[in-house]
């Protein structure tokens, strides 16, 4: 939830006044979900928290043509403290080693090695294509120093971060097939 929440209030920073529907389509726009596993739904619900929490204000509501109310955000003085404070955790934590990936790499030799080397050339290759995707996608924005122009810079080093690390993995994945057909692995045992 603390990241959900510093990619809230740092957007609402970023554009306030803001409604949540645009906080919402410019997390979208980031791509948002792929990096951070926001779930987009939860983006209304941080915002209603945190309003309560005193960490935004409304600042207007307006209606919106027979839909649902558009409120608009702003940070409040205790919203800023509270993002950086969030920014600095976050920022000091080191690197998470969670994949699920790692837990078939530690039985991966339960499988036949033929099937094991498959399964090795399609993470190369999904993590590759995955980077592909991501840099070119970077290709696309309009980045602005000033961010109601385009998106921040920012968003690209992200997108450029993810590509890298996943094009690292693709390489890893590519050396161990390479050490499978070279029969550098233990042989497979089964019981």
């Amino acid at each position: 939830m603390s990241s959900t929440r510093l990619l809230v209030l740092g957007c609402v920073r970023i554009f306030q006044p803001v409604h949540g529907y645009e906080v919402r389509r410019e997390l979208i726009s980031w791509n948002a979900d792929q990096w951070a596993h926001i779930n987009y739904g939860s983006i209304y619900h941080a915002l209603n928290q945190m309003t309560k929490e005193g960490y935004l204000e409304v600042v207007d509501t307006e209606p919106a043509g027979g839909k649902p109310a558009r409120t608009t955000y702003q940070l409040t003085r205790f919203g800023e403290e509270e993002y950086y404070r969030l920014l600095r955790d976050q920022a000091w934590q080191a690197p998470g080693l969670i994949d699920p990936f790692a837990v078939v790499l530690s039985f991966i030799t339960d499988l036949p090695q033929d099937e094991a080397v498959r399964v090795l050339r399609h993470r190369a290759q999904t993590a590759r294509a995955m980077a592909e995707n991501l840099r070119a996608m970077a290709d696309t924005f309009e980045v602005s120093e000033i961010p109601s122009d385009g998106k921040p810079w920012t968003v690209v080093e992200q997108l450029e971060m993810h590509a890298g690390q996943l094009a690292a993995q693709a390489e890893w994945a590519e050396r161990l097939v390479t050490r499978y057909e070279r029969g550098n692995v233990p042989a497979h045992k089964r019981k």
